[in-house]
């Protein structure tokens, strides 16, 4: 019996738009707000995020992240997780710290930060367990206006 293939691969356009099928309903909140459009999607991941990559599982994607930059020793870590995020969970774990150890030394960020939707304690959870520390409650950040968590690893 063979077993299923994981792995993290460069971000290709074609994974974001296989993901939007079976985005996760927090994804899915922000897609709506894009107009359903991918494409817009895709546009800002390309912007500001010099090494974007894919979590596949056998071929399919379920998860896209990175880094963006935000000026010199400065990024932010995304996600853009499917409803397959849970049962790929150590495996995506395991890769997304490594992914930003990798951003950190060759970007020689002294900051990443990721934000998250506030009153959502299992995404405050998972970030602290990313090696984040929470730093405070952005009011009105969200794309709906809703309140965010700043969380960062700071060198």
């Amino acid at each position: 019996m063979l077993g299923i293939k994981k792995e993290l691969v460069p971000y290709e356009g074609w994974h974001l738009e296989a993901l939007m099928g079976y985005l996760r309903p927090l994804e899915q909140g922000v897609y709506e707000k894009i107009n359903k459009d991918y494409r817009a999607w895709h546009k800002m991941i390309m912007a500001d995020t010099p090494e974007p990559v894919t979590i596949l599982v056998d071929g399919k994607p379920v998860l896209v992240g990175g880094v963006s930059m935000l000026w010199e020793g400065v990024g932010e870590s995304w996600m853009i997780g499917s409803q397959y995020f849970r049962e790929n969970y150590i495996f995506i774990t395991k890769q997304a710290i490594k992914y930003m150890n990798y951003i950190i030394r060759k970007y020689k960020l002294r900051r990443l930060q990721a934000i998250t939707k506030a009153g959502n304690p299992e995404l405050a959870k998972y970030a602290q367990f990313l090696n984040f520390e929470y730093e405070g409650e952005l009011r009105g950040y969200g794309m709906d206006g809703s309140n965010q968590y700043m969380f960062s690893r700071v060198a």
